[in-house]
């Protein structure tokens, strides 16, 4: 099987929790991991914007910088970047042929694979930092297996119940986990979780940082103005939570500086501006993709979409089958529903998804994405909105069938 195959084919065995597998395979590889600075960013929602704006700011503040998240919406390439950039098919594929043997042997899953790649490829190409968002959890997250400078919880909401508990503390507490012994801790959250947070930091020694409040001057279909901390900061990236993200992203900045790097404000300020992702509130062709994939995100969704002016609302939504899709669909007010799924094996049955909605006259249901975008144009008229969420990857397809390629 070629190696980019084997790659994929680890995703049969699914998510399986546990440290053991990855440290004993970071030590076949000679410890990677220990070959820079690294910045670990858990929490429930905002990891990614977090990590990208860190990332940005670390670029454009002359640092060679590698940022790995997931999942990815087209490419796998695209989770493993270094100033901007995807790692090259060549390059992964080398690395694949490098510890494909060790993983077969410890029995690794995809995601423990994909976290050794990132970390040998910030590695080979001699990273300053390396900028890594936690896959699901913390305590037990592959991602956990190495020793931050900094660590990051951006929020706890109630996501991935079936593995990470019921209740708000419980989620807490796995998240917490990220936390190292005297490694300073920059979060968002609030009562309850925060109480977790506190109580996690004093056993292991660790200073809380705590992070809020922004003020937003401007919002637009194409960027806003926040200014926080002093500063005017222009982002690409749209929604009013985003004030949450880079506020944090600026409090790992202040800290780096306090341990003596060099991130001079206009650094600062560029890279929140260069700073991209795809599929987080982006506008292509006037239909909105959002990645938005459990009940916070959905409602921060539709808070975000009042700010918008559109005739009605057509929906297309996809979400996978472990989600808490009740709590999801309790935040949707849309005209027209189109339920579909991805081709992701995870993806919930779009009948079961749509025989949940209550008091929407007009639901669909589609067996993909391209039917589900077909069937929304055909039903749009001019002044209506046409939005794509419930999941990254349902997300990523419909970039796909959009850009064409």
């Amino acid at each position: 099987m070629k190696d980019i195959d084997w790659l994929f084919s680890l995703r049969r065995f699914g998510i399986n929790l546990g440290l053991e597998r990855i440290k004993k395979l970071l030590e076949r590889m000679e410890h990677p991991e220990k070959k820079y600075d690294l910045i670990h960013i858990g929490g429930t929602n905002g990891k990614g914007s977090v990590c990208t704006f860190i990332g940005s700011i670390l670029s454009e503040s002359g640092y060679k910088t590698g940022v790995y998240t997931s999942p990815s919406l087209n490419k796998i390439e695209e989770r493993f970047v270094i100033d901007g950039k995807n790692i090259s098919r060549e390059d992964l594929l080398e690395i694949i042929g490098e510890i494909r043997h060790h993983a077969e042997e410890l029995g690794a899953t995809f995601f423990e694979v994909t976290t050794a790649i990132a970390l040998r490829y910030f590695q080979l190409e001699r990273v300053d930092f390396a900028v890594l968002e936690v896959g699901l959890g913390g305590r037990f997250d592959a991602t956990n297996a190495v020793k931050p400078i900094v660590s990051v919880i951006t929020n706890v909401f109630k996501d991935h119940t079936d593995i990470l508990g019921d209740e708000i503390s419980d989620i807490a507490f796995e998240k917490a986990g990220i936390i190292k012994e005297g490694v300073p801790v920059i979060t968002g959250c609030a009562e309850d979780a925060l109480g977790v947070i506190r109580d996690v930091s004093n056993e292991r020694g660790s200073e809380v940082r705590l992070r809020k409040g922004f003020k937003r001057l401007y919002f637009g279909k194409e960027f806003q103005i926040f200014e926080i901390d002093g500063y005017k900061l222009k982002t690409g990236l749209l929604g009013e939570y985003q004030g949450e993200n880079l506020s944090l992203a600026l409090g790992v900045a202040d800290y780096l500086k306090e341990m003596g790097y060099t991130i001079k404000e206009e650094a600062v300020a560029r890279g929140v501006e260069e700073a991209k992702i795809n599929g987080r509130l982006e506008f292509i062709e006037d239909i909105l993709l959002d990645g938005a994939h459990n009940r916070r995100g959905i409602e921060v969704l539709f808070k975000t979409l009042r700010e918008f002016n559109y005739e009605r609302l057509i929906l297309i939504l996809g979400i996978l089958a472990d989600k808490d899709i009740n709590g999801m669909i309790s935040e949707i007010r849309a005209d027209v529903v189109i339920t579909t799924r991805s081709k992701n094996p995870r993806s919930a049955d779009p009948e079961k998804i749509a025989e949940k909605f209550k008091g929407c006259e007009k639901v669909f249901i589609t067996r993909d994405i391209e039917e589900a975008m077909g069937l929304a144009k055909d039903i749009a008229s001019k002044g209506d909105l046409i939005c794509v969420t419930g999941s990254l990857y349902l997300v990523g397809e419909a970039r796909v069938i959009l850009y064409g390629c």
